[in-house]
Order: structure tokens, then C-alpha cells, then sequence
């Protein structure tokens, strides 16, 4: 709250899902740890964001299969 304040951030969420469902939020920049990428960016593309993930995108193919099938899913 202090750096939000600090910043004049008006909105801050406590957990990413409060995040996804605010209808002002149009792109997400996925910046956590290595194994929450998938679940995040998937639930990110379920929500209609735009999705950027840090590097690496997943810890595996098959988590990365999984992000691209989402990503084409949902335009």
C-alpha cells in the first residue's frame, strides 16, 4: 500500500484472480516463479488477457504446449 501510495497506483490486487477479473486490465506481464507460469498465463488467457511471460515460458514442453493450445483457444 505504501509503494502504491508512493507511485499513485490507484488499484492493487492481493491475489492474481481479483487481477484477471477487473475488466480495465488488458494485458498481464508474467514475472513469478518459474513454476507458476503455466497456471498463471493460462488463467490469464482464460480471462481474454493479453499474456506476456518472462523467460523462460515454461519449465517443460508440455507445460509449454499447454500455454500456446490456451493462447490459441482464446484468440
Amino acid at each position: 500500500a505504501r509503494v502504491a501510495a508512493e507511485y499513485h497506483i490507484p488499484t492493487t490486487y492481493r491475489e492474481y484472480e481479483q487481477l484477471l477479473a477487473a475488466p480495465n486490465v488488458d494485458a498481464v506481464s508474467i514475472c513469478l516463479p518459474n513454476h507458476l507460469h503455466t497456471p498463471v498465463a493460462i488463467a490469464a488467457l482464460q480471462a481474454g488477457k493479453h499474456v506476456l511471460v518472462e523467460k523462460p515460458l515454461a519449465r517443460n514442453a508440455v507445460e509449454g504446449r499447454a500455454i500456446v493450445e490456451a493462447a490459441r483457444a482464446h484468440d
